[in-house]
């Protein structure tokens, strides 16, 4: 494999907007927000919604919620403390208590902002509500994806639209106006929903690309754009870095022996950073810091090879279990790739992906099959190859 294209620059995108005005404007922002939550700023008299018990009320106790600026502040903070932390917000929901029964209820989540330092139990039964978006007493997944996707429905109706409109999600990105300086400008995003999409709704255009510009700077990045279709809702910063490890390297685990793992099994900080700069350009001290963060998910300051490669594998029994149903019911990987979609154009593409899943192995969660997708089509152009179909049989999960 070659070099990341971001390899030649000496900031990738994501990073280099780390060190513009306005991200260290938000920064201090944030940090300031931070501040005046833990300490003294949450015992001042607020905003409270009266009448809780009443459910007519619901609708107001929403509008006081949203007009209450310190509630509005600790959810800043909240998604910022999650990005820095959890590799996607598949990944965030799990780990905040959605893994046992698919939902996070009001302890769990007080119990995470405990631990990051917010200790006024008012203001975050507030914020529960607040995320709590049909009342039911717990946040599910849909209640909590859209904490970062904004509105799904519409953010799922322009990601259909796209998908029916592109092969690929590069050639999508280009459309909208990356090929030629590789961003998306709010402009660029505008012209195309209008004329190509037929949108009328300028705010509703605002809204969806509020949504995928991940880090607020403005413009949408290639990796801001391709996270949108990531179905564990993955980060930006994380997919840009895989990215860029995968052009680069031939496996995860030759990446991981040259970070600094292949003398003593684990890469720690000063290895990573030192990678980090001289071989992939990325120089930004505290975007890789994060990155770190992320990756060493026990937190005890070193990057095992487990930690690392499970940035790359995801639910590796699933894909396990997935291969030997196709094994059993289609008998060869030749008539599996033709039966999935690929028999008339020698590639299978999500929709006849999830129409194959349901048909022949009874398999009705789209969202499921579109995960399964997405781990055969290792480069993420939204199609998988006889090659890779190739590879995800042949090679081994460990």
């Amino acid at each position: 494999m070659g070099s990341a294209e971001c390899c030649g620059k000496p900031l990738p995108a994501t990073a280099a907007t780390i060190n513009s005005p306005t991200i260290r404007e938000a920064k201090e922002s944030r940090e300031g927000r931070g501040a005046a939550i833990k300490d003294g700023a949450l015992r001042r008299n607020t905003t409270v919604t009266k009448g809780r018990s009443s459910a007519k009320n619901k609708d107001k106790e929403k509008v006081d919620t949203e007009q209450n600026i310190l509630v509005m502040a600790l959810l800043a903070d909240f998604k910022e403390s999650l990005r820095d932390r959890f590799k996607s917000c598949q990944d965030a929901f799990e780990r905040l208590g959605g893994s046992d029964d698919n939902r996070i209820d009001l302890g769990e989540l007080n119990q995470f902002l405990v631990q990051q330092g917010y200790n006024n139990g008012k203001l975050n039964d507030q914020l529960f509500k607040y995320l709590d978006e049909d009342g039911d007493g717990f946040i599910s997944k849909g209640e909590f994806m859209s904490l970062f996707m904004g509105h799904t429905a519409e953010l799922s109706d322009f990601k259909e639209r796209l998908r029916e409109m592109f092969k690929t999600i590069t050639g999508a990105f280009n459309r909208l106006g990356g090929a030629d300086d590789g961003l998306i400008e709010p402009a660029e995003f505008e012209e195309f929903c209008i004329k190509s999409l037929g949108y009328s709704d300028t705010q509703l255009i605002q809204r969806l690309f509020g949504a995928i510009d991940d880090n607020k700077d403005g413009t949408i990045t290639k990796s801001e754009f391709k996270a949108l279709f990531q179905p564990q809702g993955e980060f930006a910063i994380v997919t840009e870095f895989k990215d860029a490890v995968k052009k680069k390297f031939k496996s995860c685990m030759e990446a991981f022996d040259q970070l600094g793992g292949g003398d003593d099994g684990q890469i720690d900080r000063e290895e990573f950073q030192r990678f980090m700069d001289s071989l992939l350009g990325y120089a930004n001290t505290e975007l890789n810091d994060q990155l770190f963060n992320v990756i060493d998910d026990n937190g005890d300051g070193a990057i095992s090879k487990g930690e690392f490669k499970a940035l790359f594998v995801h639910h590796t029994v699933k894909i396990m279990e997935f291969k030997e149903i196709l094994k059993e019911r289609y008998k060869t990987r030749k008539n599996a790739f033709e039966k999935l979609g690929g028999e008339d154009d020698a590639q299978i593409d999500l929709k006849e992906f999830q129409i194959a899943c349901c048909r022949d192995l009874g398999m009705n969660d789209k969202e499921e099959a579109e995960r399964l997708f997405r781990m055969i089509d290792n480069n993420g152009d939204n199609i998988i190859t006889k090659e890779e179909f190739k590879t995800f049989f042949l090679v081994k999960q460990h």
